[in-house]
């Protein structure tokens, strides 16, 4: 029997659809700190196949409809329990951990190399906020030298979206815009992961975006020509957060409309747009999600990725590991 319907879904009325692939990637979303138990917290029952946790130190308090984890400090050490948190984990296809660095004092890293350790992959998605604090004063966030393993960072900004002005989308004042964004940004990976369309599938997804530094932009238009504008949009969010399209090795995109708006004409016009606007060797991979509470608009995500080169100090406390086999799964 299949699952009921979500409010995103992939659409499988338009293109063919593969029911023997694999859909049964898990996928977990860990909040640290006050903002990423909020963030966490916001996200909680909200996004299809992906569990939300809390991590806390000695029995701290977090959102109430938050699974929480406690992680004392080990004897005579300057270092966290994880052994909890593994446990509980059990063993995800892929991890988000949202964290704010600012608040940041040694629980972070310790999850984060812990999570490297037993080879699950693990992304960190940060405000810009601590991006640009770095630039300016050179705050590293982490008091430790010890630089923390990822499979990849993502930035996300009040610029990553321009506020649609829509009933449906609470998005107005700052704040909310922060944490929907977060939401947004994370359910389309997830989605896309979860949900086959069109050949999209886990492989795709991580050939794409691991090992890089993700940045994202969404736009959203309705009417004669919405996916192109909607594109567009998204591309200038891009553009405002210095992302340089010409030198993404990666982009993952997903087009999401209601069923009885969203039409093939739509998805040529993306993927028509994002080749042009994208280097020959960029990788891009293209999915199509349903959400009939858009109405008649369309909305086009853009999770850019970049694989900084030695020479570029971006994020100096971080170490981005691309440990995935591209050879396999590569055209």
């Amino acid at each position: 029997m299949r699952r009921p319907v979500s409010s995103i879904e992939m659409v499988t009325h338009m293109f063919e659809f593969d029911e023997s692939a694999e859909q049964g990637a898990i996928v977990r979303v860990i909040g640290v700190g006050t903002f990423g138990l909020r963030v966490a917290g916001n996200m909680a029952g909200s996004i299809h196949n992906a569990e939300c946790i809390g991590v806390v130190k000695n029995d701290s308090a977090g959102p109430g409809n938050l699974p929480l984890v406690s992680l004392p400090l080990i004897s005579n050490q300057d270092h966290h329990d994880v052994a909890p948190l593994l446990e509980l984990l059990g063993t995800p296809d892929l991890i988000f951990i949202v964290a704010n660095l600012n608040e940041e004092d040694g629980l972070l890293e310790d999850i984060c190399n812990a999570l490297h350790n037993v080879n699950i992959p693990t992304f960190l998605v940060i405000p810009e906020s601590v991006r640009t604090m770095e630039r300016k004063t050179g705050i590293t966030g982490l008091e430790r030298a010890e630089k923390v393993t990822l499979d990849g960072v993502m930035i996300l900004s009040e610029s990553s979206m321009e506020p649609p002005n829509l009933p449906t989308w609470n998005v107005q004042d700052a704040s909310s815009i922060q944490y929907n964004l977060f939401k947004l940004a994370i359910r389309q990976i997830v989605e896309l992961i979860t949900n086959n369309s069109m050949g999209m599938d886990y492989h795709d997804v991580m050939v794409t975006i691991c090992g890089g530094l993700l940045q994202f932009g969404a736009g959203i238009s309705s009417g004669k020509d919405g996916a192109q504008k909607a594109a567009e949009k998204a591309s200038a969010c891009l553009l405002e957060q210095g992302v340089e399209l010409q030198k993404l090795s990666g982009c993952l995109i997903s087009v999401c409309g209601s069923n009885d708006i969203m039409k093939m004409d739509d998805y040529n016009a993306v993927n028509e747009f994002i080749h042009n606007q994208t280097n020959e060797e960029c990788v891009i991979r293209i999915g199509v999600i349903y959400d009939d509470s858009l109405g008649d608009n369309l909305l086009v995500s853009f999770i850019a990725a970049c694989k900084p080169s030695e020479e570029e100090v971006i994020l100096p406390w971080v170490k981005l590991a691309d440990r995935y086999d591209r050879m396999k799964y590569s055209e």
